[in-house]
């Protein structure tokens, strides 16, 4: 395990692969016990890899804005990690962020990860903060110097660059989805003993698969091979194309990996040369002079492109089915990618009996809570819980909590809450228009009020498994 000091206030945890879980948590323990003794409440773990429950019992809070190890995260997910250290550092003179990684695979195991947020808060720094600051910005630099080195994969460098892009205005946002039409591989990797290989690709947007191609059989004299989707594919926001090579009927390994966003193309043709290219940057079995086009146009592909020779196996194959991020994702990190938020969870209690189901408390911001009571939770349990929450609400908070009860009204609520504003509906509808506009002015307006007022949304589930209303 290391910690290191980023600068004065940041901090970098960082735990290779290989540890067992039972060393983790240990040293995880001895690091919350030294920075509760230094720091007291004023730290904040910012979680860039898996949901790890260890993180949210030893430490109060924990900001989740985890993502794959050697994937670039989301645009949008890095933009708000550096918007959280910033405002979280900023908020009070005395307050330290704590970035912490676990790593996956690799000799640099987790450090990628911090290596790639460090990188875009320096450019948010030299934006956004101000000229004092520049000290901090100095040993940003000197930490990623001595400690990161460089970003071992290609897309993690193109994210940075496109933060920066944007932070300086230098890439113009292109809001509109491309329609993808052909995938063009230049080269071809010589993966089967014979040469050439036997490949397909898989198309994710927001970390969520939604194409995969059949398997081409790729010539060892191959200079193109198009791969084209059945109908266009409309594809917006945050994109990874993955190809693999399927050496049996149940073995694959990746030929490349590329991510980019679509905020930033602007062009008909996307080329990556093999530098540009994750895995295969490195991978001497792919051609020197090789890369990949990605053609948003019909008409683009050049005459040779268009003729090349296509050997194509559309019967399904095993290998083409897995999810190689399907089991990060069902630890309960964003999925969809669609403007995924940081999920702050800062003392999350619950209450679990045998035949009955669990209460969750969690912040949804530093003011902002949400209190869930899942179906099937009996009166009596239900009260007992109610009444815990206000003594602990009441304890921390006195008077400045409000309850926005979103659910059925319920004479518990308004008997132990001082303060309960009454917004419920159905659960599986909709708000109606004005009350839903009402609910957003009314948290607002509660919280602007006076600084250390905060907002409790409060859902009593009626059936399903989730908490609709929130």
């Amino acid at each position: 395990m290391e910690l290191n000091f980023v600068t004065q206030r940041v901090m970098a945890l960082c735990f290779p692969p290989g540890v067992d879980a039972a060393t983790y948590r240990e040293n995880l323990r001895e690091v919350a016990q030294m920075l509760q003794t230094k720091h007291g409440d004023s730290y904040m773990i910012f979680n860039l890899s898996e949901r790890r429950p260890e993180l949210s019992e030893l430490h109060r809070q924990v900001a989740e804005y985890g993502w794959p190890e050697t994937l670039a995260p989301p645009l949008d997910k890095l933009c708000s990690i550096c918007k959280a250290i910033d405002s979280w550092t900023a908020a009070q003179p005395h307050n330290v962020a704590v970035l912490h990684s676990r790593g996956d695979s690799g000799d640099r195991g987790g450090w990628d990860r911090i290596g790639v947020v460090v990188s875009a808060y320096i450019h948010y720094s030299n934006i956004c903060r101000s000229p004092e600051q520049a000290l901090d910005r100095f040993a940003m630099k000197k930490f990623f110097d001595d400690k990161i080195r460089h970003l071992d994969h290609p897309s993690q460098k193109r994210y940075v660059n496109y933060f920066a892009g944007l932070l300086s205005g230098l890439i113009q946002i292109n809001s509109s989805p491309l329609g993808l039409h052909h995938l063009v591989l230049v080269g071809s990797p010589q993966l089967r003993p014979a040469g050439g290989c036997r490949i397909f690709v898989r198309v994710y947007q927001g970390m969520v698969p939604v194409w995969t191609s059949a398997v081409y059989s790729v010539d060892d004299r191959a200079k193109y091979t198009v791969i084209s989707p059945e109908m266009v594919l409309q594809l917006r926001g945050d994109i990874l194309i993955k190809c693999y090579h399927c050496e049996s009927a149940t073995t694959r390994q990746v030929v490349f990996r590329v991510q980019f966003h679509t905020c930033a193309v602007s062009d008909p043709v996307l080329s990556f040369p093999r530098q540009d290219l994750d895995d295969a940057c490195d991978d001497m079995r792919f051609p020197m002079d090789g890369g990949v086009e990605l053609h948003f146009s019909a008409s683009s592909l050049g005459q040779d492109q268009a003729a090349a020779p296509l050997r194509v196996d559309r019967a399904p194959d095993p290998v083409q089915r897995w999810n190689s991020y399907e089991a990060f994702y069902a630890g309960g990190a964003d999925q969809t990618g669609a403007l995924p938020q940081g999920r702050l969870v800062a003392g999350r209690r619950s209450r679990e009996r045998p035949g009955q189901t669990s209460m969750e408390l969690n912040f949804v911001t530093q003011r902002v809570m949400a209190l869930c009571f899942p179906p099937g939770v009996d009166a009596a349990t239900y009260r007992e819980n109610l009444r815990e929450v206000a003594q602990m609400l009441q304890t921390k908070h006195g008077d400045s909590y409000m309850i926005f009860n979103l659910s059925e009204r319920r004479p518990e609520l308004s008997e132990l809450h001082r303060q309960v504003a009454e917004y419920g509906w159905p659960e599986t509808l909709a708000p109606p228009l004005d009350k839903l506009c009402s609910i957003c002015k009314a948290i607002d307006s509660w919280t602007a009020a006076q600084p250390h007022n905060v907002a409790v949304l409060h859902s009593r589930g009626d059936s399903g498994d989730r908490c609709l209303r929130h």
